[in-house]
């Protein structure tokens, strides 16, 4: 008898006369497909055939057919409208064309190989590629989920270089700020002071800021495809810490309601926020940044200020570490200092 456990669901795998009968078991348990084991083999040696198995039929389905069964029942089920914006675009235009009419159980790895050479040929960016064929790889991994394929191609990601990534220095900041005004200042002035998202800012409302406590709680972040809020990114709230300073400016026209940031009744739009910073950066003479380098800029001088990177980590609201140790390099030159005060006084006289 073989039973197996993949996932959540139980299933059967077993050969009769030189050929393989694999199933899911209609009743989800150990018990359960042991008892639909014994059924098909009794079926088996008394003659009679088994249906051919619809899961197999599923697998000659091409790549497009269930590329687009997989959108639809999981893509938009459980992304936001970026993501989905984006997988869309992806099969679209690159995977589609590609493995479109290639049936499930016939894409291979060489296939997948031929297709990241070919974008390379074409002058894409590894990281690009990369996005593109993890995309075919959740793809693939739920149609052997879902329809029982016996093997999968392997997804070796491109090497890409580590990101390089911009920041404004405190100095940078003092220069920057006087060539801004209105709520164009406030936002970015709280961007510096808090490391928002982008949508975090625009999702921001005033009954997320407990001025008494001198705290923000990120609830929200502003959707521009739907036009409206949605969870933030990774769906998890945080609390930050404000300053004393940002207290004071927002306090000038607290409300106890509504969008803090807001335009012409709605949220403020990124590509002018990005004109203004640009015109902001020119006439203070400094080099072009977009709003996501204010995030940044908070992240690198907690961590050039000795702020623990798990401490940082909790700030932006990033779910993995590693995304943060981009910044631990700035606290290098803080360690440093800190090693110094180890220094024992008599030192010298013991290692004469």
């Amino acid at each position: 008898m073989s039973q197996k456990k993949r996932g959540d669901y139980w299933y059967i795998d077993f050969s009769h006369r030189g050929k393989r009968y694999r199933r899911k078991s209609p009743e989800n348990s150990k018990k359960g497909a042991h008892a639909y084991e014994v059924t098909l083999r009794k079926r088996l040696a008394d003659g009679k055939e088994i249906e051919e198995e619809p899961e197999r039929i599923k697998q000659s389905q091409t790549f497009e057919t269930f590329a687009w069964f997989w959108f639809e029942t999981h893509v938009l089920v459980h992304n936001k409208p970026s993501m989905i914006a984006k997988v869309k675009s992806t099969l679209i235009r690159k995977l589609i064309p590609f493995f479109g009419k290639k049936p499930l159980d016939k894409i291979t790895t060489l296939h997948v190989e031929q297709y990241k050479a070919m974008q390379v040929k074409r002058g894409l960016a590894n990281k690009s590629i990369n996005n593109e064929i993890a995309i075919l790889g959740k793809c693939l991994r739920d149609a052997k989920r879902w329809h029982n394929l016996e093997t999968i191609p392997d997804i070796v990601l491109l090497k890409v270089p580590p990101a390089h990534y911009d920041f404004l220095i405190e100095d940078e900041c003092s220069k920057l700020l006087p060539h801004l005004s209105g709520i164009w200042f406030e936002i970015v002035y709280v961007a510096l002071k808090t490391g928002l998202r982008r949508g975090e800012l625009q999702g921001l409302r005033w009954q997320d800021i407990n001025f008494d406590n001198k705290s923000l709680t990120v609830r929200h972040s502003w959707c521009s495809v739907k036009h409206a809020l949605l969870s933030p990114k990774g769906n998890k709230t945080r609390t930050i810490p404000l300053s004393d300073d940002v207290v004071t400016l927002l306090s000038k026209r607290r409300e106890t309601e509504g969008l803090v940031f807001k335009v012409h009744d709605t949220a403020f739009q990124p590509v002018t926020l990005g004109k203004h910073m640009a015109l902001a950066c020119e006439r203070a003479g400094l080099r072009k940044v977009t709003p996501h380098v204010l995030r940044h800029s908070y992240a690198s001088q907690l961590a050039m200020k000795g702020v623990p990177i798990v401490v940082i980590q909790q700030l932006l609201g990033h779910t993995d570490i590693k995304i943060t140790m981009r910044y631990a390099h700035l606290s290098q030159a803080r360690l440093n200092d800190v090693v110094e005060h180890l220094q024992t006084p008599f030192a010298e006289s013991l290692l004469a």
